[in-house]
């Protein structure tokens, strides 16, 4: 079977962007899953605002990282637009590219959101197959362990590629299959001219019990906090499974 979110019509897809040297891929993961929920739901496509979730997204307990371009999690983003609504890009354009905090700019005219959410769900971590059903709905975003993703140019990404270390944001926009070798459809946020057009393939396990699975050693890089919220002590090690996380 084959799902691509780019060939829905009407089109419910923005064109990839670049976060550039700020890591606010977490931030670029969220508005763009918004932006093809949103169409997908209304029939309206916005380009919406990264930089807005970037400076104006509180990280108390950095989670993910100390907050803007040092990094936080696609949850805490989701909860800002929950809360404030989210204007479009054009309106708040990107600022951070050269890897800087910018302040939070207050919502006003013509800053005022034009969309915004009533809630969001999770998916159960290293469950592929909720991935799978999550996704027939729309585009998901996703933790990954991006660290050997630079040089890739086109093709499927073989598992035997990654590695457990889970630091990077992107959006699931489907799946598919060629040459018998099953893939995921990843939409990065590192510009048009990386990989197929700004997208990358992820070699896809067959089956559940074919996932790979092994521990993160470093989970500060990517979504766990700091100081978390119940109280506890920060995880050492996080249990990963599926290709590149």
């Amino acid at each position: 079977r084959v799902l691509d979110w780019r060939e829905h019509r009407p089109i419910v897809v923005t064109a990839v962007k670049n976060q550039g040297y700020c890591g606010s891929c977490w931030a670029f993961a969220a508005a763009e899953v918004l932006e093809s929920r949103i169409a997908i739901a209304t029939g309206k496509l916005f380009s919406l605002s990264p930089q807005q979730i970037v400076s104006c997204t509180p990280n108390p307990n950095k989670c993910g990282g100390s907050g803007g371009c040092g990094g936080a999690i696609e949850k805490l983003a989701f909860d800002f637009v929950k809360r404030n609504g989210i204007v479009s890009e054009w309106t708040y354009p990107y600022t951070s590219f050269e890897d800087k905090n910018v302040a939070c700019l207050p919502l006003e005219y013509p800053r005022t959101p034009v969309a915004g959410i009533k809630g969001f769900a999770g998916v159960p971590p290293n469950h592929a197959l909720s991935l799978l059903e999550a996704v027939q709905d729309g585009p998901l975003t996703a933790s990954v362990a991006a660290n050997k993703w630079g040089p890739y140019e086109t093709g499927i990404f073989p598992r035997a590629d990654c590695d457990w270390i889970i630091n990077h944001a992107v959006v699931l926009m489907g799946y598919g299959e060629q040459n018998c070798v099953s893939y995921w459809l990843i939409r990065n946020s590192w510009g048009p001219t990386w990989g197929e057009h700004g997208y990358i393939r992820l070699e896809r396990a067959r089956a559940p019990e074919h996932e790979k699975c092994g521990w993160d050693t470093d989970p500060m890089a990517g979504s766990a906090c700091e100081t978390p919220p119940d109280g506890s002590n920060p995880p050492t090690k996080v249990w990963v499974c599926g290709t590149c996380g």
